[in-house]
């Protein structure tokens, strides 16, 4: 059975259910089999506005940022949300702080562009780049894959009202992302025209559009990355 097959992932789900209980909190995660209705469930369960709520869908990555338990949170797994009272944290985080802490970071790198992203961590802690790094190489660098036993979805079979409701919950997330996104294209840039090297070339730029074609300004209009801006 799965349950048997991933042991350590329901221990995990059971405690963080356990938590959610206790707190009074339920993200809406369903132990239905059928992914698109787990995740439906999800996306319609709203955190009560004055409740501790666990792992809550809303822009995960840009909460995992920018929170602060000098602040009054409680990590990035938690959003102590505060209505009118003022909590610690929000389901909507503002986006400058998580993007100042980007910024701040010596590497960034995104799994999306996971061979370009790890030569560009050897070049900066090396100072060189192996070659198969380079996309002329006979054999360019490959890196194995591992999902944990997860199945990898496609967005794109889901219902239109479900791909509404993941924009609606990661809006501050997708924003996160294409910056970093430029951020690392522009790093990768630098690193070929300090080397000679050729990185970009290796990027499957068909593949990364229909992955975020859907995140406003990426492609589309002043900077965007079709007009040649990394």
């Amino acid at each position: 059975s799965r349950v048997a097959a991933a042991l350590p992932q329901y221990a995990a789900e059971v405690v963080l259910r356990a938590t959610e209980h206790a707190c009074g909190s339920y993200c809406g995660t369903s132990f239905d089999g059928n992914w698109s209705a787990a995740l439906a469930e999800a996306l319609a369960a709203r955190p009560r506005a004055e409740a501790l709520s666990v792992l809550p869908l809303h822009n995960t990555q840009a909460h995992a940022l920018s929170c602060s338990t000098a602040a009054g949170s409680l990590g990035q797994h938690f959003r102590v949300l505060g209505g009118a009272g003022g909590g610690a944290d929000a389901l909507e985080p503002p986006l400058e702080p998580a993007l100042s802490r980007l910024h701040a970071f010596e590497w960034v790198g995104l799994t999306d562009l996971l061979e370009p992203s790890v030569c560009l961590l050897h070049y900066q802690a090396n100072g060189s780049l192996p070659a198969s790094c380079d996309c002329r190489a006979a054999a360019p660098l490959a890196m194995p894959r591992f999902n944990h036993g997860v199945e990898r979805r496609d967005h794109e079979a889901l219902p239109a009202h479900l791909q509404a409701a993941l924009d609606e919950h990661t809006a501050v997330d997708a924003q996160l992302f294409a910056a970093g996104l430029r951020l690392l294209l522009g790093r990768l840039r630098r690193v070929e025209e300090a080397t000679g090297a050729s990185l970009l070339a290796c990027v499957d730029w068909t593949k990364l559009h229909r992955a975020t074609y859907y995140i406003p300004g990426l492609w589309e209009g002043p900077g965007a990355l079709s007009s040649g801006s990394v």
